[in-house]
């Protein structure tokens, strides 16, 4: 059995990963600005 391994990894380490999380485990919606700015949240 291979082991787990916790390990910080950089937003240009994830890019090249798709993530999907349904609609009903999700409270909200980013729109496009959001997606695009992130920092436009706070």
């Amino acid at each position: 059995m291979e082991d787990n391994k916790i390990e910080l990894k950089s937003i240009n380490d994830l890019i090249k990963y798709e993530f999907f999380i349904p609609s009903y485990q999700r409270g909200y919606r980013w729109n496009k600005t959001q997606v695009r700015d992130p920092g436009s949240l706070f």
